[in-house]
Order: C-alpha cells, then structure tokens, then sequence
C-alpha cells in the first residue's frame, strides 16, 4: 500500500457513537507487506489499525488527526482512536518495524502497540524484532507513543513533542523493552510507566533519552510488581520534576542521569525499593517524600 491519502473527515457515525472500526485501515494477521508514502487524516478511530504483523514494514506516512473522535473525557470503553495501531499475539514470531513517519493531533496515542492477550487473559505470544525508530510524534490529545502489556520492542531515535499527557506511556506489562536516544520535550511526562497487572514488568531499558520541559515529571515509574529496570545517562533538563520513583521496585538501576533546573524537585522517590541502585546522578534540586530501601543499599547514594 503506498501513494495514496485516506481522507476521514467526512467520515461519521450515523447514531453519534464512537466506534473502533471506523479506521483508514481495519484487518489483522498481515503477512510481508508495506505501508509507505500514505496520507492518513481525520478518521474517527486510529487511522492505521493492524493487528498481527510479520514482516511488515511501516515507513515515509504522514498521519495527521486520526483518532479524531476519541476524548480523553469520554467513556471508559472509549479505547483505540490513535494514529498507528497495532495489535500483537497471535503469531509465534510477530517483527514488524514503524519508522520515518510524521504522526501529529492524533487521539488517545500518536503509535500504540498493544498485546490482545490483555482481553482475554491468556497467553500470547511476544512479538520478536519489532522496532519503533525515527518518528516525530506530535501534538496528541492524549499520549505520544505507548506500549500496553508488550514483549521485545526496540523504540529508539524518535522526537515526541507537546503532547498532552505521556511522552512515552507504558501500562499493564512490559517486558525486555529498550527505550532509548529519544528526545520527549513539552508533554506531561516524558517517561510515564504505570504498572498494577500481576503479571509483571522486567528487564527493560530507559536510555540515553533527552528529557525536556515536562509539566509533571520527566520520569515516573511505579515500580509494583517490576524488577530490573535501567536507567542511565538519561538528561532531565527544566521539567517540573526530574524523577518520580512510587510503588515497591525490586533491583531497579539508576546510573549518570544528569538532572538540570526542575523548577518543583528533582527526586520524588516514594514506597518501597529492594535492591535500588542509585549512583552517579547529578542533581541539584530538592528530595520530597523519601522511600524506604531494603536489601542491598551499598551503591545507592540517597542515603
């Protein structure tokens, strides 16, 4: 699929209700197949919507206020309505890659990547090799770039600005993910991982990100129910604050992050943490709300 504009906004509901399905592009278990130079604008629902991916190739699209129906405000069961949505777990090895696109004034999420299994409970399987690089993600209602409940996904290189909550969201589960080399500026929260799905977070990387001008928090991370999350040489300059560390982590890893000008406090570190690394880190500004570190503490200077 390639050269060609998808144009939604004529495209509404007859009863006046918000539907998934009303999308540019709506089918699943895509096998060897591009998407390149498309013009997707003003679905009601997101605008690139597959789900179960291999060797798909995402590249060169301008997506601009897909999603277009879908508010922050709305009813609970107000789900999809982003740019680019894809839907993971049905495939044993699911690779697909998301890069060189424009994604601006889109809905709930400017690229949204969600494991299904979520739904049903059961066990999907992780995607493998899947790749989110060189975006620019701008200007959304809600979330710039967000993972739900995802396996195995390298997002690297990418610029998400002035968006109205997460820079980078993350929810439900996340696991063996690389956050890195991307620049967050102007969102609520540059780095914003929730957490609460038993299942578990871990081993993941939050990397060499630029961290600018946050309304809230440049990082925040519950850490309940994750272990292993790293997070080193990551620059947070002029956000409200710098980290925001809650919940009970167990061997979470923070090492050279510089933390520059927060105009409420630099650390914000409450709960409980097991194990917590926290070492060269340069800072400034105020501690609030101090944890309370179990386990091994010898190489974590807040104390």
């Amino acid at each position: 699929y390639r050269d060609f504009t998808v144009d939604g906004y004529d495209l509404n509901p007859a009863d006046g209700v918000y539907s998934t399905d009303m999308k540019a592009f709506n089918f699943h278990s895509v096998v060897d197949c591009d998407f390149t130079n498309l013009v997707l604008q003003g679905t009601p629902a997101t605008g690139l919507g597959i789900d179960y991916l291999h060797g798909v190739t995402i590249t060169n699209n301008h997506v601009i206020e897909c999603g277009r129906l879908w508010l922050a405000n709305g009813a609970p069961e107000m789900q999809g309505g982003s740019g680019i949505g894809i839907g993971t777990g049905v495939f044993f090895d699911e690779n697909f890659i998301v890069s060189h696109n424009v994604v601006e004034k889109c809905g709930q999420n400017g690229i949204f990547i969600e494991d299904q299994g979520i739904f049903s409970g059961q066990t999907t399987q992780p995607a493998r090799g899947s790749i989110i690089d060189s975006n620019t993600v701008r200007n959304g209602k809600w979330n710039g770039i967000a993972l739900r409940g995802n396996t195995r996904i390298k997002m690297t290189n990418n610029t998400v600005y002035s968006n109205i909550n997460g820079g980078f969201f993350a929810d439900k589960y996340l696991r063996e993910c690389d956050v890195s080399g991307n620049i967050f500026i102007n969102n609520r929260y540059g780095i914003y991982a929730i957490q609460g799905d038993t299942r578990g977070s871990y081993d993941n990387s939050f990397n060499n990100n630029l961290i600018k001008a946050s309304t809230i928090a440049g990082i925040q991370v519950d850490g309940t129910n994750s272990r292993d999350f790293d997070f080193k040489n990551n620059s947070l300059v002029d956000n409200a604050k710098g980290i925001i560390l809650q919940g009970n982590s167990d061997n979470f890893y923070f090492d050279g992050n510089k933390i520059r000008r927060s105009t409420s406090a630099d650390l914000d570190m409450k709960g409980t943490h097991n194990d917590l690394v926290f070492k060269n880190t340069s800072y400034r500004g105020v501690k609030t709300n101090m944890a309370t570190f179990t386990g091994d503490t010898s190489e974590n200077q807040l104390i």
